[in-house]
């Protein structure tokens, strides 16, 4: 009984080159999305601070040299907009990216006992793509619903807490969503157990058009994997 737990060890160790996993990740900033006007008609956003979502993520520790990983995302949080046409008007309009990050990755320092679990810690850079949701302005809502209404006035003055009206607004936003890539740095440790993994990163992405005003955003994820 013994030998065979041994040599399921040592097959696992021998034959696994891989896996996959979840995680939940939140990002750190702080933005507001600049007040547009035209004519009588003001949107002015608040501040989005912040946001957190889930992930898949999959990684190949057969390469020489450097390991893979490849994460996929999604991640968002909401904002209030005013339109002030006269009077002023209160939305929560939601703010999300699905993004895909695609690292290599290089061991700094690791530990391991044979057959049984193994800690490292790595560093890695890699690409990464992006779509996000635009931020809300003049033009927004123009173009959203001056459509079905006659002019920028009423398309303002809509009650944006009714629910029909803002799924209206997310659909249009959900067909003009903003595509965009970067690059990113990546920080990293790996706890593994048998076949089981635990994961903690570190990442600073550089993309433009993802976070309003900045070029760059900083997020920690954590997450659990399955070895194969």
């Amino acid at each position: 009984m013994k030998n065979n737990i041994i040599s399921i060890f040592l097959i696992t160790q021998i034959f696994a080159f891989g896996g996959f996993g979840v995680y939940g990740n939140i990002d750190s900033f702080s933005a507001t999305p600049e007040a547009t006007t035209s004519g009588s008609v003001t949107v002015t956003p608040q501040s989005l601070d912040g946001a957190a979502g889930i992930g898949l993520f999959f990684y190949l520790d057969i390469l020489p040299i450097v390991d893979l990983q490849i994460d996929y995302e999604i991640v968002g949080n909401a904002y209030k907009f005013t339109t002030n046409v006269g009077s002023e008007n209160i939305g929560e309009f939601p703010w999300g990216r699905v993004s895909g990050y695609y690292t290599l990755r290089k061991e700094l320092i690791g530990a391991s006992i044979p057959f049984l679990a193994k800690v490292q810690v790595y560093g890695g850079l890699g690409y990464n793509t992006h779509t996000v949701t635009p931020a809300v302005t003049v033009n927004f809502i123009r173009d959203a619903f001056t459509q079905s209404l006659q002019s920028l006035e009423d398309a303002a003055g809509q009650d944006f807490s009714d629910d029909a009206i803002m799924n209206s607004l997310v659909e249009y936003m959900t067909d003009n969503a903003i595509k965009t890539s970067g690059f990113h740095l990546q920080v990293g440790a790996q706890a593994k157990l048998l076949m089981l993994n635990v994961f903690a990163n570190a990442r600073y992405t550089i993309a433009n058009d993802v976070i309003e005003g900045k070029s760059g955003f900083p997020s920690l994820w954590t997450g659990i994997a399955i070895g194969f």
